[in-house]
């Protein structure tokens, strides 16, 4: 059975309906995976819709492919993480695993010991690069929902937001072991997970952290990287919270 291939549509097509795909997509589509008409490929378009559909033409500037079948995806468990931002590459790396895992959505942390640089302009910039890694995350995993990346806050902004997740689970080498927050985490309607930066949050931000309600965890015996945090802490979340929900619940 041939690999499925996803592409980004910035519609919600009905069935029957042709869609010509932009450029950069239809680039993918002809002289990336050299589909051919007739072809099936996968259009996603970030929300939950997931169409089935045949490729019609590939000649000039826009790919053009007919959906032969349209869906709306499960929505993704209720599963966020704040990550303390770090060094550009190693939160885009973060961002795009957790959209590829299926992370609900990402607030983006600053603290004592994090790297963020820069105003708003730099602010828009960087959600501009996360965004361009989700679309391409997901298209790789054929997640259908994009992953959201919310505006940066700080230690107090979050504890002000902690009220939302009916769990709230903080990465600390000296928590409990994670796996003895299976039940707890499975019967939770809405998580949320704390990653620190490569420094650590410094006393006072964990001891606020913990006051308002996050339970620390490990992750394992040994001192990971930041993004490796991230990584194992989303997989663990979204496995512990078990199936996505049916999409409109």
């Amino acid at each position: 059975m041939a690999a499925e291939r996803f592409f980004i549509v910035r519609t919600r097509p009905g069935e029957g309906e042709t869609v010509i795909l932009d450029q950069e997509q239809s680039h993918h589509l002809r002289d990336v995976v050299r589909a051919r008409t007739g072809d099936e490929v996968i259009l996603l378009d970030g929300e939950g819709g997931r169409y089935e559909a045949a490729v019609r033409s590939t000649e000039g500037s826009g790919a053009a492919v007919e959906i032969l079948h349209a869906a709306v995806a499960p929505q993704p468990p209720q599963v966020d993480l704040a990550i303390a931002v770090t060094k550009a590459h190693r939160m885009e790396i973060a961002v795009e695993k957790c959209a590829e895992l299926g992370i609900r959505k990402i607030i983006p942390l600053a603290c004592r010991n994090s790297v963020w640089r820069g105003g708003p302009e730099e602010a828009a910039h960087k959600a501009e690069r996360f965004a361009r890694k989700i679309e391409a995350a997901c298209k790789q995993s054929g997640n259908p929902w994009f992953t959201v990346v919310d505006p940066v806050v700080d230690v107090s902004g979050l504890m002000r937001l902690i009220g939302g997740w009916e769990l709230v689970y903080l990465a600390d080498s000296a928590g409990q072991p994670a796996p003895k927050t299976l039940r707890r985490t499975r019967q939770a309607s809405a998580v949320l997970g704390i990653i620190g930066p490569e420094g650590g949050f410094t006393q006072e931000e964990t001891a606020s952290l913990v006051a308002a309600r996050a339970i620390p965890v490990t992750l394992g015996p040994t001192r990971l990287r930041a993004e490796t945090a991230v990584i194992c802490l989303a997989w663990w979340l979204l496995a512990a919270s078990g199936p996505a929900s049916p999409a409109g619940k």
